[in-house]
């Protein structure tokens, strides 16, 4: 029986891609997840208790469909050739979220990098912040002015969320695979969940850092309100550089770790660092 067992680090890893005739029914291209441990026999035993519950799955959708009758049929080559494509296809996708959250505990557990990376994300943002305000400066000097003299307001920001109107898009431009898709759209419903629902350009820094207090209140980690904060800045950023905001109102928040805690995590050897840095983020940079 295929187990679906793939090995990270230490760590056991579940993936399989769901068959092509059932994945509208399902709503997936394929399950990848942690089987949360490092060694063998439980990991074989978890992934194939999986493997039976995803059985079962596959099985119920093919029987919903199986009425329907298909438009064409194609021959057992093809659909051979779509099922590899669609396997290589997922293992790239596995491939760069494994990478992604490799570098994120490698800056978990490596603070003074992280922070060195952030300023150096600062400094950039910055210089575009500038270039933004100039550009905006030229607009506005340029904008055809009403009888009375007045820029007449674009109002483009009105009615428009995050989760509704700005991750669609933003994910599409920017390429984003499902799985950060789904942790950006996951951190606007927590904000607006804790700060209350209202559209990009009401959004102001006493929401953003009432959102942080609220994270804080609740006991959340500092890694993981610095990534929420870092997911919402993206999306604000990005409202932002397209003109539904006139600023991105989590520019600078973060929450800064206590020195108590900065050494909980024993740090990164030398071959895990090699390993980390030879990836193609940094080795080509390449991007998810």
């Amino acid at each position: 029986m295929q187990t679906y067992l793939q090995r990270r680090q230490a760590t056991y890893y579940y993936r399989r891609v769901v068959p092509l005739d059932v994945r509208k029914e399902i709503g997936r291209e394929h399950w990848t997840f942690s089987l949360g441990t490092k060694d063998a026999g439980e990991a074989n035993a978890k992934a194939r208790l999986q493997a039976v519950e995803h059985d079962r799955l596959i099985a119920k959708a093919r029987a919903a469909v199986a009425p329907v009758q298909p438009v064409a049929s194609i021959s057992r080559e093809e659909w051979e050739f779509q099922e590899e494509q669609a396997e290589l296809a997922c293992a790239d996708l596995y491939e760069q979220d494994m990478q992604s959250e490799e570098l994120d505990d490698f800056l978990a557990a490596n603070p003074a990098m992280a922070s060195r990376i952030e300023a150096e994300q600062r400094e950039q943002i910055g210089l575009a912040l500038v270039e933004e305000q100039n550009r905006r400066a030229s607009l506005i000097q340029n904008q055809a002015v009403d009888q009375a003299g007045a820029i007449k307001p674009k109002g483009k920001g009105k009615g428009v969320y995050l989760d509704t109107d700005i991750l669609d898009p933003w994910a599409a431009e920017r390429g984003v695979v499902p799985k950060g898709k789904d942790t950006h759209k996951a951190v606007a419903k927590w904000f607006y969940e804790r700060v209350g629902r209202m559209s990009v350009e009401q959004i102001e820094r006493s929401h953003v850092l009432a959102f942080k207090n609220k994270l804080v209140e609740e006991g959340q980690s500092v890694a993981n309100i610095n990534q929420k904060l870092s997911r919402l800045r993206t999306l604000l950023g990005w409202a932002f550089a397209n003109e539904y905001t006139d600023g991105n109102a989590a520019f600078g928040i973060n929450l800064k770790q206590a020195d108590g805690r900065k050494n909980k995590r024993l740090p990164f050897s030398i071959t895990d660092l090699q390993t980390i840095f030879s990836s193609p983020i940094y080795s080509t940079g390449e991007r998810p």
